[in-house]
Formats: C-alpha cells, structure tokens, sequence
C-alpha cells in the first residue's frame, strides 16, 4: 500500500508486546500522518484486530470495519445477510 521508501512513525499504545512476543504498534506516514491499517479496514481488506488493553485506535478501526460493512466491500460481500444466505 505504501511506497517501500516511506518513512513511518511507530506508536506504541499500552503494551508493546502481546503474549507471543510479538510487537504492537501503531504505524503512522511520517509525511501527512495518515494511519494505514485503517484505510485497509475501510476498504474491506483487513478485519479489526482487538488486543486489550491496547485500544488507542480503536474507534477509528471499528468506523473503518462499519464503512466497510455499510458499502458491501471486499471480505464483507461473502457475509451472509439477513436472509440467512451468503451474497456473492
């Protein structure tokens, strides 16, 4: 999504290591601070992933998720609907 030169920011929230040891962080464009993972969210290619208590970005994520949801994009085109089939 990015250019493989671009500078990022890396923003730890509460924890910076989840139990595998594997490290949280938030990545941030240095150059407009714009928030990557959340434009994949609300582009319907990546689904929220919660680890408490590391919930900075949270609503941000979860506004990304819905957007995404509303407008039928990507992953959530196979969701089933209300009528209880799946759509494609």
């Amino acid at each position: 999504m990015l250019p493989a030169d671009s500078q990022v920011n890396v923003v730890h929230d509460v924890v910076a290591r989840d139990h595998y040891q594997g490290l949280l962080a938030y990545l941030f464009t240095a150059a407009d601070n714009l928030f990557p993972y959340e434009t994949l969210i609300a582009r319907g290619h990546e689904q929220v992933l919660e680890t408490k208590p590391n919930t900075a970005c949270l609503s941000e994520m979860r506004a990304g998720t819905a957007f995404a949801h509303r407008s039928n994009l990507e992953l959530w085109r196979a969701c089933e609907t209300s009528r209880g089939y799946i759509q494609r």
